[in-house]
């Protein structure tokens, strides 16, 4: 089975997650508040999977996933609106605005 990193911006949010993944009988290894903590955790790693949010304190998840092993796995999670680029986000919020 994989190791999991779990890195959010809020260290609660992070922890939660880990609790729930470890009752679960899941091997997490770490867990953080920055891409570099997830960085530094992941370079031990032959392969692995890093739980994490759109945006950590230091970076976006596309940095981080830059950064990792083309072995370590990723599993982001966001609200899809998040993830929009800006223009993207500007025109779904108009769309959805004259909808109303």
């Amino acid at each position: 089975m994989s190791s999991i990193i779990v890195v959010f911006p809020k260290k609660e949010i992070a922890t939660n997650i880990r609790n729930i993944l470890v009752r679960n009988g899941f091997d997490v290894i770490g867990v953080g508040v920055t891409g570099a903590q997830a960085v530094q955790l992941a370079d031990n790693l032959d392969d692995g999977i890093v739980v994490c949010g759109y945006k950590m304190t230091d970076m976006l998840y596309n940095e981080l996933r830059d950064y990792l092993s083309s072995t370590i796995e990723m599993l982001l999670i966001a609200s899809a609106i998040s993830i929009l680029h800006p223009v993207e986000r500007e025109a779904f919020a108009s769309s959805a605005a004259a909808m109303s």
